[in-house]
């Protein structure tokens, strides 16, 4: 299986009792919704012009990558965007323009979430403290900027939204632990 919500379901029907239910059958047509409007904002605007994601993210992805898989990484990715070290290189303007286009995309989430009906944040898309898969995108997504970009860009991510983001990721730690003995419990 290789699509992340056809693994999320197959792991809330296997496992119902092991961690939250990720896509809850009555939300599964809302996930499929999101999952396209989300990778649409990433990666593929409305015009079909690639989203500000992929220039943002791939560039420093290969940084943390061994020289084996930099090399089809680039070959593979550059199929799809071009030379990797020309779509948004550190400090130039055509950064700053994707780097602005994906503030509007986190800004589009975040209304998405928005308050509850007594005027509270709402940072999981369930509401409350329980996650879904769209927590989980979202997250994922979170973790891997975190892990290529530069330390003043994360922060500049976090400060989005008021904040919201790194009230985001604070919540979402818990669910970064792995118990590595649960898994002979299974």
């Amino acid at each position: 299986i290789s699509d992340s919500a056809a693994i999320a379901r197959y792991l809330d029907k296997t496992y119902p009792s092991k961690g939250p239910i990720l896509i809850p059958p009555e939300t599964d047509a809302l996930h499929a919704a999101f999952q396209a409007a989300f990778l649409s904002a990433t990666f593929i605007t409305a015009t079909f012009v690639k989203g500000p994601f992929g220039p943002i993210i791939l560039p420093p992805t290969c940084a943390v990558l061994n020289p084996r898989s930099d090399e089809y990484f680039r070959r593979e990715r550059g199929d799809v965007f071009g030379p990797l070290d020309e779509l948004a290189p550190f400090g130039s303007e055509k950064r700053a323009g994707h780097w602005k286009d994906l503030g509007k995309v986190y800004s589009m989430f975040a209304g998405w979430l928005g308050t509850d009906v007594y005027g509270k944040e709402r940072l999981f898309f369930m509401g409350g403290e329980g996650i879904c898969y769209a927590d989980v995108t979202l997250a994922g997504f979170f973790k891997s900027m975190q892990k290529v970009l530069p330390t003043e860009e994360w922060d500049d991510l976090m400060a989005w939204d008021g904040g919201r983001w790194a009230r985001f990721v604070e919540k979402f730690q818990p669910y970064e632990a792995v118990d590595s003995g649960s898994v002979l419990e299974l």
